[in-house]
């Protein structure tokens, strides 16, 4: 999809993200598309591993078709952030990072079967310790704050989710329940009554999952999932990461997933975790002046409708943003107003220039069209 908007010069990070999400939001959309009409031509249970396999295929083999026609007659050009060498993911550094999840997926299975929490509490005095590292700016290289962020991510989710056999919760055992419906029946119900039920996110994106890799749902909420959502932490970085340096915006990642609600509460709340993904990435989107507007507006749409489809709750909220930031803009070009927000952000001129200082990335660019608008609000 990537390919087809000729988005080619972004960073590897980008790729990884936008990838991702545009991935989950298709997969919601054909399963949407085989649950409704594949009854129509006979297709008792849509939802099922012989429809989803050949349904996908198609879209996939759809895409890479419209993507040879596109590029058929042109070279495309790829950004040398795009790779990466091989001396620096065996790096001491890049190793030492890489361990942090296997270190927590050995500390669970002790946890689990010989009730020994030792190696959790290393992998715990091990993320505190990187932070210390890149504080200093020892060992750890500022290419590798993004690993970083990652990795300690997914090392603080599964060192919570992969304790017990069972799913442990409130929420997640009514999206479990539900999604044990399209699994059983074979087809998605609309019109059973739940707002669980409504979410796409629940119903369609974790039966495909764990039908097409042959696991129990309870290992795609306990695994899968939070794999979606260790990579929120690495959005709020590239968003931090435009507005300053990589040690701030390393650190304003690493508060956000220091607090306790973000490897245990969100973990009760898979529908939540995909919506939090799809909203940092709208922010990023609303952030990233890199790329056209043109090809910024129709990932925004895609991951906006993502939103809403994947949790009910954060949609308000997301609505309530969109309609507050525009009124905001609209205030910023009134002149008046403008002229006392020069006078005010003055007095902060001293902490401006040591945020400037802090690297070469910080420095100012003029600002280009915002995807922010009244018609997509409306939208």
């Amino acid at each position: 999809i990537l390919r087809i908007f000729r988005m080619h010069q972004l960073s590897i990070i980008e790729t990884l993200l936008y990838s991702v999400g545009l991935s989950a939001a298709l997969i919601m959309l054909v399963g949407l598309i085989t649950n409704t009409v594949y009854p129509f031509f006979g297709v008792s249970r849509p939802i099922s591993v012989f429809p989803l396999a050949i349904t996908l295929t198609v879209f996939a083999a759809l895409l890479c078709f419209a993507v040879y026609m596109r590029e058929r007659r042109q070279q495309a050009s790829y950004s040398q952030s795009s790779t990466i060498s091989c001396s620096l993911v065996f790096s001491p550094p890049a190793l030492f990072l890489i361990m942090l999840p296997v270190l927590s997926v050995l500390g669970t299975y002790l946890v689990n079967w010989y009730q020994n929490t030792a190696l959790l509490l290393v992998l715990l005095v091990l993320i505190a310790l990187v932070a210390l590292l890149v504080a200093f700016n020892r060992f750890i290289p500022p290419r590798l704050y993004p690993l970083a962020v990652l990795m300690i991510a997914i090392s603080l989710l599964w060192h919570w989710s992969l304790i017990s056999q069972y799913l442990w919760g409130w929420d997640i055992h009514i999206e479990y329940y539900f999604q044990g419906l399209v699994l059983t029946n074979g087809i998605w119900d609309a019109s059973l009554h739940g707002t669980v039920n409504s979410i796409l996110s629940v119903v369609l994106l974790a039966p495909t999952y764990s039908l097409l890799l042959d696991i129990d749902t309870i290992w795609v909420f306990k695994v899968i999932y939070p794999l979606f959502f260790s990579l929120v932490p690495l959005v709020l970085f590239q968003v931090f990461r435009r507005q300053t340096d990589g040690r701030v915006a390393f650190f304003s990642a690493f508060f956000f997933m220091s607090f306790l609600l973000f490897f245990t509460g969100m973990l009760d709340l898979p529908r939540m975790q995909l919506a939090e993904l799809f909203f940092a990435l709208c922010m990023l989107l609303l952030m990233d002046s890199s790329i056209s507007i043109n090809k910024r507006v129709p990932l925004f749409i895609i991951f906006s409708f993502s939103i809403i489809v994947s949790h009910y709750g954060l949609s308000y909220f997301y609505l309530f943003y969109l309609i507050l930031s525009l009124l905001l803009l609209y205030f910023a070009r009134i002149h008046i107003l403008n002229s006392l927000w020069t006078t005010l952000s003055a007095k902060f001129d001293k902490g401006k220039q040591l945020i400037q200082e802090s690297g070469s990335r910080t420095a100012p660019k003029k600002p280009g069209r915002s995807i922010l608008s009244l018609n997509s609000v409306i939208l």
